[in-house]
């Protein structure tokens, strides 16, 4: 069964994203972790794509996977930038 779990999230430097984007890195590979803002959907462990989007407000971050996502694991790698 899929787990999805969707977090709002606010980056506000260039640092948050850096950040952001590298602790997203750390989820496993299974696991599908992607920004959006309106309309646009980008791959959260991407830099770029994350700059790409409108910043000046909070973003949804999604993440999903085949199996159980470790809540504890997201939320601490997440905290930070939860809104």
């Amino acid at each position: 069964m899929e787990s999805i779990v969707r977090k709002t999230i606010k980056l506000i430097t260039p640092q948050d994203v850096k950040e952001f984007c590298f602790a997203a890195s750390e989820l496993p590979r299974n696991v599908s972790a992607i920004v959006s803002h309106n309309e646009i959907r980008v791959d959260a462990k991407s830099i770029l794509g994350v700059l790409s989007l409108n910043l000046s407000e909070p973003v949804i971050l999604t993440v999903t996977s085949e199996d159980n996502l470790n809540m504890n694991r997201l939320d601490h790698l997440f905290k930070e930038w939860e809104v």
